[in-house]
């Protein structure tokens, strides 16, 4: 399911949460991620979230991994 509403912006307080997202989409018509939260289907619109460049960019411990998949 993908999910739509507004796009969830940088948080204004940082804080450790330990847990794990993954962000599996791009949507290039506003620069907006979809972040997979491992909290479950509960948060969000289950469990997805379209978040900004600048959410990313206030994560603390952050991971990149590159994966691109051909058509």
């Amino acid at each position: 399911e993908d999910p739509e509403g507004a796009v969830i912006d940088a948080p204004t307080q940082t804080r450790s949460t330990d847990h794990y997202v993954a962000l599996i989409d791009y949507r290039e018509s506003d620069g907006a991620f979809l972040l997979l939260n491992s909290w479950g289907t509960s948060w969000a619109s289950q469990g997805l979230a379209w978040v900004t460049p600048a959410f990313v960019q206030a994560a603390d411990n952050l991971f990149i991994i590159d994966i691109q998949v051909k058509p």
